[in-house]
């Protein structure tokens, strides 16, 4: 699965962001380009100890909880994509991710009860090694495309990173 999320008060009072559910790979697309652009609203996932969180914890459901088995990621400042293999009921480890990651960050934010993420998420069944494959470059050049980064494994909170820590020459070559 291709799983995107937004922040709950994220870019989508934008004017241009899609009204109704992104289904297609193009909507998507568009929308992924405006949350990259945003340059307005909050964007606590750009804070080291916050992403990092969020990173820790999809570590966490994937080896100690065997919950998911995660093939890709990256957090942006105000989004996070996954490539992952759910384990359980996807719905299941939806709501369980987002509550324990929100509940870490009311943690560092000093807050209580405040919504991390957007209630709505964009979510695609991958077909195949081609498309696994696509989406996973896809997932990783974010932030390359978003201005971010040099090279994907230049960003600190990638599966690109991990993967050029663990297999330099590898991940060189699928890059």
């Amino acid at each position: 699965m291709f799983v995107t999320w937004t922040l709950a008060a994220g870019p989508r009072q934008n004017p241009r962001w899609p009204v109704d559910e992104v289904v297609s790979g193009e909507e998507f697309q568009s929308a992924d380009r405006l949350l990259d652009e945003a340059r307005r609203g909050p964007t606590p996932l750009r804070d080291h100890e916050m992403a990092a969180m969020v990173e820790r914890t999809l570590h966490a459901y994937a080896r100690a909880k065997a919950q998911l088995e995660l093939l890709a990621y990256v957090v942006m400042p105000n989004h996070l994509h996954m490539l992952l293999i759910p384990l359980v009921p996807l719905s299941e480890l939806t709501v369980e991710l987002r509550d324990r990651m929100a509940k870490r960050a009311n943690e560092l934010l000093d807050l209580q009860g405040a919504p991390l993420w957007c209630p709505r998420r964009y979510e695609h069944l991958v077909n195949g090694p081609l498309e696994l494959e696509q989406v996973r470059k896809y997932i990783e050049q974010n932030p390359v495309r978003a201005g971010l980064a040099c090279t994907p494994q230049d960003y600190r909170y990638s599966s690109a990173r991990e993967r050029l820590l663990v297999h330099p020459f590898q991940a060189a070559a699928a890059s």
